[in-house]
This record gives structure tokens, C-alpha cells and sequence, in this order.
């Protein structure tokens, strides 16, 4: 939210501290190539690819959805169903 809006990469570690080692992470970028002009790089509209990247270590994939989309997008849903469960 709020929060964390202007807060990327390492000055997020430094505010809100790292998952720990043992934390399995799955981080979900939309990817829509370089859909907004104020935005470097490829994003979902609001947050760049480059910004999903963790220090720490985790699983990642990406899904041609925009922002508002992320969570409705089917590769998404089966992705997160599938690391909930353990897959």
C-alpha cells in the first residue's frame, strides 16, 4: 500500500527487514512489456519486472496480465494454488 510505495529494493530490506531464510516466497511480476511511459522497462502498469526482484531467495514467474489483473490472471491463480499446496 502506502507504505511501500516509494520504498524498492534494498531501503525496503532496511525498513521492513528480509524473509528469512527458511521463508519460501513466490513473487507473481505482470509483465505487459513497456506498458506505462513514466515507468522504465518492462511492468503491469503501476510496478516494473525490475521491481519484483528479491534479495533474498524465493520462486518468481511472470504473466502478461496488468496491475488490476495480477490475481484473476489463470497462470497466476494456478501458480499460487500450486505453491500454497506445496508444488
Amino acid at each position: 500500500g502506502k507504505q511501500v510505495a516509494h520504498v524498492v529494493g534494498d531501503d525496503l530490506v532496511e525498513r521492513f527487514g528480509a524473509f528469512p531464510p527458511t521463508a519460501e516466497v513466490l513473487v507473481v511480476a505482470g509483465d505487459c512489456g513497456p506498458l506505462n511511459p513514466l515507468l522504465e522497462g518492462s511492468s503491469d502498469g503501476v510496478v516494473t519486472v525490475q521491481e519484483t526482484l528479491l534479495s533474498t531467495p524465493h520462486w518468481r514467474m511472470s504473466v502478461a496480465a496488468p496491475h488490476m489483473l495480477l490475481c484473476r490472471h489463470p497462470g497466476a491463480v494456478r501458480a499460487t494454488l500450486a505453491f500454497c499446496e506445496g508444488g
